[in-house]
C-alpha cells in the first residue's frame, strides 16, 4: 500500500471515530456500494476501508448481503466474514511493526516450474518489512544451492553459490520491481512482507484453532480475490511490459487458497501457505525461534557483490535491455563485503 493511500485510509478511519453512529453508517454504506464498482482498484480500496471501519460497516454489509444483486451478495458476505478474521491479522502485523529488529529460522517448501524444492535458512530484518537479510540452502533436482539475500529497502540482491565450484552469481532488482512482479510468491521476499501481500490478494474468511509444536494457533484461511489476477498483471506490466504481465498472471493463476498460522498467546507469525486449486503446495514457509527486538544494526542490510561475481540486473533483463555476457563482473572489492553474518 502506498503512503498516499495509507494516509487517506487513516483519515477516513479518524472521521469515523469522531462521527456519530449515523454518520459512520452512512460512510460505510458508501464504501459497501463501491464493492460493485466496475473499476477493480476502487473495489479494492472499498475493501480496505471497510476492514478499517470494522464494526461500523457491519450493518451496511448485512443489508447488502440481502441484495437482489448476486455479485453484491457475494462480496458483502465475504467482507462480513473477513471482519471476524481482520482483528487477529492486524494484531499479528502490529506485533511485527512495533519492533525495531527481528529474526527467525525458516523452513521452506515450494513448487517452482513443476519442480519440488525445499530449503532451510535464517532471516533477520526490520519491523518495517523493507530491510532484511536471509541465508538459505535450497535443494533442487538433487543439488543444493546456497543463497544469500540482502535488501537495503531499495534494492534486493540475491547471491547464489554455483554448484561445482563455478563461483558466485548475483542477481539484483529494485524492491518495487520484485513486489510488482509477484516476488512474494517465490520465497525471495521478507516473510513479513509476503504475509502483508497475501492479505492484499486473498479474502481471509475462515478461522479455526489448532495445535502446532505444542502451541495453540489461529489458522486463518482465505481464497484468492477475483480481482487479484487483474491487479497482478497491471502491476507487472507497469514495470516490465506485456511479457511481464503475462508471467505475473500465469504465476497468480496457480494460486487458490492461502493460510496464515498465528500463535494465540503472543500473535507471532508461525507459518504461511499458498495452495493451488487441487490443494497442492505452491509455497509453505514455517518460522521457528522467532525473536523480536534483537540487537542488530542497520549496517547488516548493506551489500557489495563479491569480487569477480557475475551481476545480473533482472529488471533490465525483463525489459529487454541487453547485458553483455549475461551480466557485468563485480569490481575488485575495496574492503570486506558487507551484509553477511
Amino acid at each position: 500500500m502506498n503512503r498516499l493511500m495509507t494516509v487517506g485510509i487513516l483519515s477516513l478511519v479518524s472521521s469515523l471515530a469522531c462521527a456519530s453512529p449515523t454518520r459512520a453508517e452512512e460512510i460505510a454504506e458508501t464504501w459497501v456500494q463501491q464493492l460493485r464498482n466496475e473499476d477493480f482498484t476502487k473495489r479494492m480500496e472499498a475493501e480496505k476501508n471497510i476492514l478499517a471501519a470494522g464494526a461500523a460497516a457491519a450493518a451496511a454489509l448485512e443489508h447488502a448481503a440481502k441484495s437482489q444483486d448476486a455479485e453484491m451478495r457475494l462480496r458483502a458476505n465475504l467482507m462480513l466474514a473477513a471482519l471476524k478474521t481482520e482483528p487477529i491479522l492486524v494484531k499479528m502485523q502490529e506485533t511485527v511493526t512495533k519492533t525495531e529488529f527481528l529474526e527467525a529460522d525458516l523452513e521452506m517448501k515450494m513448487n517452482m516450474m513443476g519442480m519440488q524444492t525445499g530449503g532451510k535458512g535464517h532471516f533477520k530484518g526490520k519491523g518495517n518489512s523493507e530491510q532484511f537479510v536471509m541465508d538459505q540452502a535450497i535443494s533442487m533436482n538433487g543439488q543444493e544451492f546456497k543463497m544469500h539475500l540482502v535488501c537495503d529497502g531499495t534494492t534486493l540482491w540475491i547471491e547464489s553459490t554455483i554448484p561445482g565450484g563455478a563461483g558466485k552469481r548475483v542477481q539484483k532488482m529494485s524492491l518495487e520491481f520484485m513486489n510488482k512482479m509477484g516476488g512474494q510468491q517465490t520465497g525471495t521476499s521478507n516473510p513479513m512482507y509476503q504475509v502483508k501481500q497475501m492479505r492484499e490478494n486473498f479474502d481471509f474468511t475462515k478461522m479455526k484453532e489448532e495445535t502446532l509444536d505444542g502451541a495453540i494457533i489461529y489458522v486463518i484461511e482465505g481464497k484468492l480475490k477475483p480481482d487479484a489476477l487483474e491487479l497482478a498483471a497491471k502491476n507487472a506490466e507497469a514495470v516490465g511490459g506485456a511479457m511481464a504481465a503475462q508471467a505475473a498472471r500465469a504465476q497468480m493463476q496457480k494460486l487458490d487458497t492461502a493460510r496464515i498460522f498465528i500463535a494465540k498467546d503472543d500473535f507471532v507469525l508461525r507459518q504461511y501457505q499458498m495452495l493451488d486449486a487441487q490443494g497442492s503446495t505452491v509455497l509453505d514457509m514455517k518460522l521457528s525461534n522467532f525473536k523480536t527486538n534483537v540487537p542488530l544494526t542497520a549496517d547488516l542490510f548493506k551489500y557489495n557483490p563479491p569480487e569477480g561475481a557475475r551481476v545480473i540486473d533482472i529488471e533490465q533483463m525483463v525489459k529487454g535491455i541487453p547485458q553483455g555476457g549475461g551480466g557485468e563482473k563485480a569490481p575488485p572489492a575495496e574492503g570486506p563485503t558487507q551484509g553477511g553474518f
